[in-house]
C-alpha cells in the first residue's frame, strides 16, 4: 500500500469489493489524496525487504497474523486484507497458511481464539463463502458468494451504497 500511494496506483481502490462496500465519497477523497503522491520516506523498508523479514519470521516460527494495519489511512477493510492475502502468498507463505494468518492467526492475536477465527462449536459463527478454491488461488477470496455474521447470513445489497 505504501508504494502504491509512493505512485498514484489506483488498483487497490478499484477492485469491485471496494467500490461496492466504500461510500463513492470516500473513495473520491482516497482517490484525490493518492494523485498526490508523496515522496518515499527512506526509513521505510522496501516491500522485498518486508518480505524477507516476513520469511524469516515463519522460518523462526513466530505467529503470522494479517490485517493487522486495516482501517488505518487509506487501507480499507475487505479490499486491503485480500491485497495483503496475495502479498503474503507472493511472499512464500502457502494458501493455507495465508487463510491460517487472516483467520485463527489473526484471532490468536486479538486473544479471541475461543471464538472467533475458526469454525468449531461455541464459535462466533462468522464467515464468509467464496466462489473457487483459495488454497489454489488466493484471489478466489475476492469472489465472495454469501456472507455469515454470528450465524446469520447477511443481506450484502443492503450494504452496497446504491449508484
Amino acid at each position: 500500500a505504501a508504494a502504491d500511494r509512493e505512485t498514484g496506483n489506483l488498483d487497490l481502490l478499484k477492485g469491485s469489493l471496494a467500490e461496492q462496500l466504500t461510500p463513492r465519497e470516500l473513495l473520491n477523497r482516497i482517490e484525490e489524496a493518492y494523485r498526490k503522491p508523496k515522496p518515499r520516506d527512506a526509513a521505510l523498508p522496501t516491500l522485498e525487504a518486508a518480505m524477507q523479514s516476513l520469511r524469516a519470521a515463519q522460518a523462526k516460527g513466530t505467529k503470522i497474523s494479517a490485517s493487522t494495519l486495516s482501517g488505518t489511512a487509506l487501507l480499507v477493510h475487505g479490499p486491503m486484507l485480500h491485497h495483503e492475502l496475495r502479498l503474503l502468498v507472493k511472499a512464500g507463505l502457502t494458501p493455507l497458511d495465508a487463510l491460517r494468518a487472516a483467520t485463527s492467526g489473526a484471532a490468536e492475536c486479538l486473544g479471541a481464539a475461543g471464538k472467533a477465527g475458526r469454525i468449531s462449536a461455541g464459535g462466533d459463527a462468522s464467515l464468509v463463502l467464496v466462489e473457487g478454491n483459495p488454497l489454489e488461488d488466493i484471489s478466489s477470496t475476492e469472489r465472495i458468494v454469501e456472507v455469515f455474521f454470528h450465524g446469520e447470513s447477511v443481506n450484502r445489497g443492503n450494504l452496497i451504497e446504491k449508484k
